[in-house]
């Protein structure tokens, strides 16, 4: 076959209807059949691959698979997902790594009151924060102007702590209007 698609075989389109493609294979076993080959093996291969594409494009349930591009049979649950990019992803995140497979730490989140001057105007604010790999480091946090606007900031590798030597997760901080009533 030679890495022709079953609807190349035939001739057809990939939204061809069901009566299209019989119509085509037919003309196909016409010419092909090995009783009107007179000993070509290059036409009775011809029809041994359109009999293939039509055994599989005829039967809506083989053509749904065909189509899905997964050309195996499918003999379990894992087989179904192996079949897109979004199946692969979903079972990398559904099946636990091994042990012994690096694995970056979690990201945390940190809510943070700021004046809403800062906010509108921007400035420097610092924080005594717990490191990833233990203690604890006063840090100096740049609030942008109108930071009200989009009030996320992210610090990378000061979340927790990565696995079997991966980097630590990301700190997300995000930052809120000090209300009337807190007063720190």
């Amino acid at each position: 076959m030679a890495n022709r698609s079953y609807y190349e075989i035939l001739g057809v389109k990939t939204s061809a209807e069901p009566e299209e493609i019989r119509r085509a294979y037919f003309a196909l076993a016409a010419i092909c059949h090995p009783d009107h080959a007179n000993g070509d093996a290059e036409k009775m291969q011809r029809f041994k691959d359109a009999a293939n594409a039509y055994a599989t494009l005829s039967d809506p349930k083989k053509r749904r698979i065909y189509d899905s591009g997964y050309d195996g049979e499918i003999q379990t649950v894992t087989d179904v997902f192996l079949r897109t990019e979004e199946g692969r992803n979903l079972m990398q995140a559904m099946i636990p790594s091994a042990p012994a497979a690096k694995m970056k730490g979690k990201d945390h989140l940190l809510n943070v009151e700021v004046p809403a001057r800062l906010l509108e105007t921007g400035g420097v604010i610092t924080r005594s924060l717990a490191l990833p790999h233990g203690g604890m480091s006063d840090i100096s946090i740049e609030i942008p102007p109108k930071a009200y606007q989009y009030p996320w900031c992210r610090i990378q590798q000061f979340g927790g702590k990565g696995k079997n030597g991966a980097p630590p997760g990301d700190l997300w901080i995000h930052f809120h209007p000090k209300s009337k009533q807190s007063k720190k």
